[in-house]
């Protein structure tokens, strides 16, 4: 569950992180906002620019989250059974 939706999370917030990255690179003079930052990667490589590097923060994500879940769940077992 909590890699489904680490992984959900990624997608749907990849292209603001695109945006992000290329507003703080040593370029960002060029644009002069948010959005026209994004109106440049999508000329330049279309909706799939708002998605560069989606697939390694997928993974990293989903390994993140799932063991968030898990240690979680580990822990609490754990603490119930010290704390009745």
């Amino acid at each position: 569950a909590g890699g489904t939706a680490g992984g959900v999370s990624a997608v749907l917030s990849q292209p603001i992180d695109v945006v992000r990255a290329n507003m703080m690179s040593l370029d960002a003079r060029r644009y002069s906002s948010s959005l026209a930052c994004a109106r440049a990667i999508l000329r330049s490589g279309g909706l799939p620019g708002l998605f560069l590097g989606v697939g390694p923060r997928i993974c990293r994500v989903c390994v993140e989250e799932s063991l968030k879940f898990t240690l979680f769940e580990a822990a609490e077992r754990q603490l119930c059974a010290l704390f009745p």
